[in-house]
Order: C-alpha cells, then sequence, then structure tokens
C-alpha cells in the first residue's frame, strides 16, 4: 500500500466476500482510482455477490473517509482467463513474460464490444417496475452506461413508457438499442426494423463467455 500516489490505478479481484472487501475499504482511504474486477464461473452465489459489489460500491462512493474514485467493474469471464503453465525453477521475471506473451492483443475487451464506437448514439430502454431496486439503476444497467460514455457515446435512456416519445425526439437513428429481456418483444416491434437492438443480459453473456456456444447450447 506505500508508494501509492494520486491517480494511479490500483486492481483488485473483488468476489464480494470479506478478504477482497476488506482490501478494497482499505484502498477506498486513499486518493486511487480502484479497479475492480469479477471473475464469472455461472456460480449459483454469483447474483448475491454482484449484489454485494454493486450495494458496497454505493455505499464507499458516499462514505466521508472515501477518497478513491471507483472505475466500472469489469466481469471477466472464467474461460477468458489463460492458461499458464509453470515450470519448476522458473524464475519471476521468467513467468511474468510467459503471462505476458498469452494476454489478448486486442486490447481492453468491452461489454458492448464492437457493436459501438465513439460518437456513436445508443438507445437504452430500462423497465422500472416493482422488481427493480428503488431508487437505482441495477448494475448491468449502470456498468452499460457507464461504459457508453467511456468509450465516447450518447446513451439516451428511457423505460418502454416513454420510448415512443423518445424515438420521435431522435435526429439520427441510433447505432444500437439495448433492453431489459422482459421488454425485449415490446421493444422489438415499437423500433424501426433496421435499428439493431440485443439487451442487457445477452451483452452480458458476450462479455464472460463465447457468445457462440451460448447460441448453439
Amino acid at each position: 500500500m506505500q508508494g501509492t500516489e494520486k491517480n494511479d490505478v490500483v486492481e483488485v479481484l473483488w468476489t464480494g466476500g470479506f478478504d477482497s472487501t476488506f482490501r478494497v475499504v482499505q484502498l477506498s482511504r486513499l486518493p486511487v482510482r480502484i479497479q475492480p474486477y469479477y471473475v464469472s464461473d455461472a456460480r449459483d452465489s454469483e447474483a448475491e455477490e454482484l449484489r454485494a459489489v454493486s450495494d458496497i460500491s454505493e455505499l464507499l462512493a458516499r462514505h466521508p473517509d472515501t477518497k478513491a474514485t471507483f472505475l466500472p467493474l469489469r466481469i471477466v469471464g472464467q474461460a477468458d482467463i489463460p492458461v499458464v503453465p509453470y515450470e519448476k525453477g522458473e524464475t519471476v521475471e521468467e513467468l511474468l513474460k510467459t503471462v505476458a506473451a498469452v494476454l489478448p492483443k486486442n486490447g481492453q475487451a468491452y461489454i458492448t464490444g464492437r457493436l459501438v464506437a465513439k460518437g456513436d448514439l445508443v438507445v437504452l430502454v430500462m423497465p422500472q417496475d416493482s422488481e427493480a431496486p428503488k431508487g437505482r439503476l441495477i448494475l448491468p444497467q449502470v456498468q452499460v452506461i457507464r461504459e457508453l460514455l467511456d468509450r465516447g457515446c450518447t446513451p439516451v435512456c428511457c423505460t418502454p413508457d416513454s420510448l415512443e416519445s423518445t424515438i420521435s425526439g431522435l435526429k439520427d437513428a441510433p447505432a444500437l438499442v439495448i433492453t431489459d429481456s422482459q421488454a425485449f418483444k415490446f421493444v422489438n416491434e415499437s423500433i424501426p426494423t433496421d435499428w439493431p437492438l440485443t439487451s442487457f443480459s445477452i451483452l452480458l453473456a458476450g462479455a464472460k463467455g463465447d457468445i457462440k456456444t451460448f447460441v448453439e447450447g
């Protein structure tokens, strides 16, 4: 923890459990940028763990002792983590070179992938019903909105009830429309047929693993 300077990015594997959360709380007291990672492997506790990460992040963001800035949570599929063999007697430097050799060369992976680019207009249709958390958006919606802003896109948010007026107020067609699975049929029937449409769950599935494999079953 010593030598950490302002605006340093500190990467943390955050499971939502006690040990990793304790480390995040420690870091939150420093003037750094915290980049949390979560490894997804479709375990039964995943929803609870992600909910804990989201709730704790919000509490820390409002806490008066917090000096750190929280970057959007990055969800990594277990299948996307390269397996690096270790040979007995190998030095740390040699192991690091091996790790670097297997890392992706195409830069940062995004939830929205190649579906959008800088300057694109993106419409997000987000139902706010009784199942939604009161006073806040669910984590996938927050992640996508933040990512779109980071990528230089213009997100336009609405609910299914206000979708018609949102469409009529757009000057240009969006590069992408994203909605919740429960509203997919309604949105699909409400927007022009040439507008690309996907859902938050499909985007997350693609970010966690091989979407082609998921489709093929």
